[in-house]
Order: C-alpha cells, then sequence, then structure tokens
C-alpha cells in the first residue's frame, strides 16, 4: 500500500506540477475524492470525436491503473509516440463500445511519433480570469479543508 502511495504522488508532481490543480486533467483530486477530474478535451463536432476523446480518457485511465510504478513512466517517452505506446500497454480486446482502437487511432493520426506530449496549464487567460486565477490560487495556499470541515462539525454539535 505505501509502493502505491508513493507511485501515485511520484504521479501526482508529473501531471501537476507544483501541485497546481489547474491543468486540463487535475490528478490532485485522487488523494482526496480518489478521482481525476476533466477539465477539458478537444472541442467536439461529430459523435466520432466524443467517442475518441471518452475512449482516449479511458484507455489512458485504465493504463494508469495498471502500472506497476511511477518509475516505470520512464519507460515511456514524453511524446505522442510515448503516450500512444502507454495506452497500449493496457492490452484490454479491440472491439466496439471498449477499448476501440478505431477511435484512438484518429486520436493519434497524423501526428508525429516523437512531437513533445507535457502537461500544459489551463492556458492563456483574459486579465480578469488571470486576476480570478491568482486569487483562487493564494485561497488555496492558505485553505486547510480538513480545518474547515472539523469547525462546522463543531459549530452544528456533531463533535
Amino acid at each position: 500500500m505505501i509502493d502505491k502511495c508513493v507511485a501515485l504522488d511520484e504521479v501526482i508532481n508529473l501531471m501537476n506540477p507544483n501541485q497546481s490543480r489547474y491543468f486540463g486533467w487535475n490528478f490532485l483530486a485522487m488523494k482526496k475524492y480518489k478521482t481525476v477530474e476533466f477539465r477539458r478535451g478537444s472541442g467536439s463536432r461529430s459523435e466520432d470525436d466524443v467517442f475518441m476523446w471518452a475512449e482516449f480518457a479511458l484507455s489512458f485511465l485504465q493504463a494508469s491503473v495498471r502500472l506497476q510504478s511511477a518509475s516505470s513512466l520512464k519507460d515511456y517517452p514524453a511524446s505522442v509516440g510515448g503516450l500512444s505506446m502507454f495506452i497500449s500497454f493496457v492490452q484490454l480486446p479491440d472491439k466496439p463500445g471498449m477499448n476501440d482502437s478505431v477511435h484512438l487511432g484518429r486520436l493519434f493520426a497524423g501526428k508525429r511519433p516523437d512531437e513533445k506530449v507535457s502537461p500544459v496549464p489551463v492556458g492563456k487567460l483574459s486579465p480578469e480570469k488571470q486576476k480570478k486565477l491568482e486569487k483562487k490560487l493564494k485561497a488555496d495556499a492558505l485553505s486547510n479543508p480538513m480545518l474547515t470541515k472539523v469547525y462546522y462539525a463543531q459549530s452544528a454539535g456533531i463533535i
């Protein structure tokens, strides 16, 4: 269990640098809620695009669950080809509705395997949204959700 926690911390640090939750895929929620927050995907203009992104997310998560340790991530280059190899690591049966390679093939089509892949922050923000983000980051740095829960529980006479 300790190894799994250490591996999880390593993966989270890799995917969410500086413990920032403001990335397209927020892995910090794994610690608190046992979830990954998907904040954005590509715009979808067709049902095929929706299936492609859903297939990608599910395959990525299944590969992640089967990952033995965060150090084994070094076996996959930080590139489009490495991401494709990581997802194929799952080796689920290729059939419609579950690990459909047609959808994943569309995702990687036309991309060079050596193109780099790295976590990307939410993106360029308007001055108003940048100010709002900075305010949230400051609040996050000062917050202690557990103390807040204890305070409300004490106020309600629960503890």
